[in-house]
């Protein structure tokens, strides 16, 4: 009988598998839905407005998307090591 050893999760957006340039290639269909936020769907525009004092324009900075890409992959490199040990193989 198989036993459980590791448990793992992780997000599957694009940001894990896009340069940060492309990542900007999202604003527009970001533009394009509503999006849950608190306890309601807001439109982009409506967002932007309602979170403005969130200093959201220097978070979204080609310099802090930068430090977040790297963040990210730093930590898939430590899921990758966690996993290795523990990978299924072959009987």
């Amino acid at each position: 009988m198989a036993k459980i050893v590791l448990a793992m999760a992780t997000t599957h957006g694009p940001q894990l598998h896009t340069t940060v340039e492309q990542w900007q290639l999202r604003v527009k269909a970001d533009k394009t839905r509503k999006h849950p936020f608190r306890d309601g769907l807001y439109g982009f525009d409506e967002l932007v407005e309602m979170r403005r004092t969130e200093g959201l324009d220097a978070r979204s900075s080609m310099d802090m998307q930068k430090s977040y890409h790297s963040r990210c992959h730093a930590a898939m490199e430590k899921l990758a090591d966690k996993w290795e040990p523990q990978a299924p193989r072959s009987p």
